[in-house]
Protein backbone atom coordinates (compact mmCIF):
# COMPACT_ATOMS: atom_id res chain seq x y z
CA UNK A 1 0.00 0.00 0.00
CA UNK A 2 1.31 3.42 -0.97
CA UNK A 3 -0.20 6.71 0.21
CA UNK A 4 0.45 9.80 -1.88
CA UNK A 5 1.17 13.22 -0.39
CA UNK A 6 -1.65 15.71 -0.73
CA UNK A 7 -2.19 19.41 -0.17
CA UNK A 8 -5.96 18.92 -0.19
CA UNK A 9 -8.62 17.46 2.10
CA UNK A 10 -8.15 13.96 0.72
CA UNK A 11 -5.38 11.47 0.11
CA UNK A 12 -4.98 8.71 -2.42
CA UNK A 13 -3.84 5.19 -1.59
CA UNK A 14 -2.62 2.68 -4.15
CA UNK A 15 -2.80 -1.00 -3.27
CA UNK A 16 -0.62 -3.64 -4.91
CA UNK A 17 -3.62 -5.49 -6.35
CA UNK A 18 -7.22 -4.69 -7.16
CA UNK A 19 -8.33 -7.62 -4.98
CA UNK A 20 -6.59 -6.07 -1.98
CA UNK A 21 -8.20 -2.66 -2.62
CA UNK A 22 -11.65 -4.21 -2.87
CA UNK A 23 -11.12 -6.18 0.36
CA UNK A 24 -10.07 -3.03 2.23
CA UNK A 25 -12.92 -1.01 0.71
CA UNK A 26 -15.48 -3.65 1.80
CA UNK A 27 -14.01 -3.82 5.31
CA UNK A 28 -14.21 -0.04 5.68
CA UNK A 29 -17.75 0.08 4.27
CA UNK A 30 -18.91 -2.64 6.70
CA UNK A 31 -17.67 -0.34 9.49
CA UNK A 32 -19.46 2.75 8.13
CA UNK A 33 -16.34 4.33 6.61
CA UNK A 34 -17.14 5.43 3.07
CA UNK A 35 -14.37 6.05 0.56
CA UNK A 36 -14.19 6.57 -3.18
CA UNK A 37 -12.81 3.47 -4.93
CA UNK A 38 -11.00 3.57 -8.25
CA UNK A 39 -13.68 1.49 -9.96
CA UNK A 40 -16.36 4.15 -9.43
CA UNK A 41 -17.33 6.45 -12.31
CA UNK A 42 -16.04 9.59 -10.55
CA UNK A 43 -12.53 8.21 -10.75
CA UNK A 44 -11.68 8.47 -14.43
CA UNK A 45 -8.05 7.81 -15.26
CA UNK A 46 -7.11 5.78 -12.18
CA UNK A 47 -6.84 2.02 -11.97
CA UNK A 48 -8.94 -0.22 -9.75
CA UNK A 49 -6.26 -0.57 -7.07
CA UNK A 50 -6.77 3.02 -5.84
CA UNK A 51 -8.93 4.29 -2.98
CA UNK A 52 -9.43 7.96 -2.20
CA UNK A 53 -9.92 8.94 1.45
CA UNK A 54 -11.41 12.28 2.47
CA UNK A 55 -9.77 13.70 5.57
CA UNK A 56 -12.13 14.09 8.49
CA UNK A 57 -11.95 14.81 12.19
CA UNK A 58 -9.06 13.33 14.16
CA UNK A 59 -11.25 10.66 15.76
CA UNK A 60 -12.52 9.64 12.31
CA UNK A 61 -9.01 9.30 10.94
CA UNK A 62 -7.97 7.30 14.02
CA UNK A 63 -10.83 4.90 13.26
CA UNK A 64 -9.65 4.57 9.64
CA UNK A 65 -6.12 3.75 10.80
CA UNK A 66 -7.51 1.18 13.25
CA UNK A 67 -9.60 -0.49 10.55
CA UNK A 68 -6.73 -0.49 8.05
CA UNK A 69 -4.46 -2.16 10.59
CA UNK A 70 -7.02 -4.96 10.88
CA UNK A 71 -6.63 -5.68 7.18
Amino acid sequence: MTAFDSKSNFFLVEFKREKEAKYVWEHLKENNIYTLPGWENEFSGLDNQFIRFNVGEQWEMDKVVELLSEC
